[in-house]
């Protein structure tokens, strides 16, 4: 993208991302930016991890957004068993602030 050039990105409904539920991604507000936090797997686009907090859970799609399941393992992780909310709308609080893909997931490593 040509940050200096004259040209605007247009983007359409197959840009967005839509959770089931009227849920919705939230915002994570940082002193410099307002993000949302959503991954998706860099070998696998249709591998998208997003947390919804609007129904206090985080989602999992392997077909580009065209469906959704609740990964409920993953929200009993990221709120530390239901101990910690999901997103405190108020403060701009996100417990998940960051989707990370391990790039090479099926090589077993030593701890």
């Amino acid at each position: 993208m040509d940050v200096f050039g004259s040209s605007v990105d247009t983007y359409g409904n197959s840009n967005l991302i839509y959770l089931p539920d009227n849920g919705g991604l939230g915002i994570r507000a940082t002193e410099f930016a307002w993000d949302a936090v959503y991954g998706v797997d860099p070998k696998d686009s249709n591998f998208i991890i997003a947390p919804d907090i609007y129904n206090d859970v985080v989602r999992v799609s392997r077909n580009g957004g065209g469906s959704w399941t609740r990964d409920i393992n993953l929200t009993k992780e990221v709120t530390k068993g239901g101990t910690l909310l999901l997103y405190d709308q108020d403060e701009y609080h996100m417990q998940v602030t960051c989707i990370k893909f391990d790039p090479q997931p099926n090589i077993s490593r030593n701890t």
